[in-house]
């Protein structure tokens, strides 16, 4: 046998040859000429395939698995704010006394389930906008932090135990907090609220009163309950009234699944009402969903089934002087905040708002002939009929 190797331009060309019965046979063999090449396809494919693999992670969260640049890993960076940044600069020209004036009056307290994991990102975006405008505020998380704005229980993070984390955030209000604020708002960390429009409806109420609002449901409890994605909020009164008529009688969950259902669960146990929160058009404040669905469309079909009055998509979605917006990433907490507060558009001025925009002392829901109440049913949920209204349009 004999054999020979031979380079030919871009390849190694190895021949050998083998003789017998049938004479010399002669066989080539091709290989690249160096493993350089070989290894450079292997990482171009690996480089390849990564892409792909983090492209398909962003777009099954939605966008939201990484929402905006430059977010601080150092903890101090959101460790407080200083008063002067609740204020406009001096190149925003815009005259606040009106909700100046109001902030001054109506005090709310704002507790915002968290989690730990969500501290740098959702909870940060919420403090850097909205949240300044609370007059406290607190994030409830599961595991203890450094940060000063938090506070933690020892519950698990899931929905099974938002109840849990709910429950025991209103009995520290109720011993250290209940009378130092008016109104106390529970609002996740994806739901973006306006304090102005928010402390303008509540100035129309008494918080001596037991009072609870927000985006209602109708369903699963007579009196029906208030979305917790949209927020809720309730009276000095009606806080009181969850612990010492509802927990401290063991007549109120202090931990089970769905978090809204079992407030509001509580809260009609102990005989606190829910009140109107639409403006005197007849349009939302709260929204239980995000604001693209609201404008753009379509709105989920539970949104014409649950709510007190069917959700519409739209011009005509929502107030003029809209107070939440639920399922809000961090990004778009910073579009919102940005076009609210930083712009304008000359020559048009937020006319006079009546004294009846919201009614001076807010109805109880039970009270309008409208209401339709849709009572738990025997297999949980009972819904309104399911072919909905005509109503969704803009």
């Amino acid at each position: 046998m004999t054999s020979e190797i031979v380079e030919v331009g871009p390849h190694v060309v190895g021949r050998s040859c083998v003789t017998g019965v049938h004479g010399q046979q002669c066989r080539t063999r091709v290989r690249m000429r160096t493993i350089k090449l070989r290894r450079t396809y292997l990482w171009a494919l690996f480089i390849l395939g990564l892409y792909l693999y983090v492209h398909l992670l962003y777009i099954k969260n939605k966008g939201m698995w990484f929402d905006y640049e430059n977010v601080s890993s150092d903890i101090s960076s959101i460790q407080s704010y200083r008063p002067e940044d609740i204020e406009d600069d001096d190149t925003i020209l815009v005259n606040t006394s009106l909700a100046d004036d109001l902030s001054k009056k109506v005090k709310v307290f704002c507790f915002i389930a968290t989690t730990t994991s969500n501290l740098l990102t959702k909870a940060k975006a919420v403090n850097d906008t909205w949240g300044k405008r609370c007059d406290k505020i607190l994030f409830v998380t599961s595991s203890p932090s450094k940060l000063s704005m938090t506070i933690s229980f020892n519950i698990e993070d899931s929905r099974s135990h938002l109840t849990g984390k709910t429950m025991s955030m209103i009995h520290y209000i109720y011993r250290y907090h209940l009378d130092e604020y008016q109104w106390f708002m529970k609002a996740d960390d994806d739901t973006f609220v306006v304090m102005e429009n928010l402390k303008l409806l509540l100035s129309k109420c008494d918080h001596q009163k037991p009072i609870y609002l927000g985006h209602h449901f109708k369903v699963h409890l007579k009196q029906g309950y208030m979305s917790g994605g949209a927020g809720y909020v309730m009276s000095q009164s009606a806080l009181r009234m969850i612990v010492e008529d509802g927990l401290q009688k063991d007549l109120c969950p202090r931990d089970g699944n769905d978090e809204d259902v079992d407030v509001g669960r509580c809260l009609e146990t102990v005989g606190v009402q829910p009140y109107k929160t639409t403006d005197k058009f007849g349009r939302e404040t709260f929204h239980a969903f995000s604001i693209l669905n609201y404008i753009i469309g379509p709105v989920p079909v539970y949104l014409l089934q649950y709510p007190h009055k069917p959700a519409r998509a739209g011009k005509n979605c929502c107030s003029q002087l809209p107070i939440t917006f639920h399922y809000t990433s961090p990004r778009m907490m910073y579009i919102t905040e940005y076009f609210l507060y930083r712009t304008a558009v000359y020559g048009r001025q937020l006319a006079t708002i009546d004294s009846d925009f919201f009614k001076e002392e807010v109805s109880r829901l039970d009270k309008d002939p409208g209401s339709v109440f849709v009572p738990y049913g025997p297999h949980g949920i009972s819904l309104v009929d399911s072919k909905p209204k005509k109503q969704n349009g803009g």
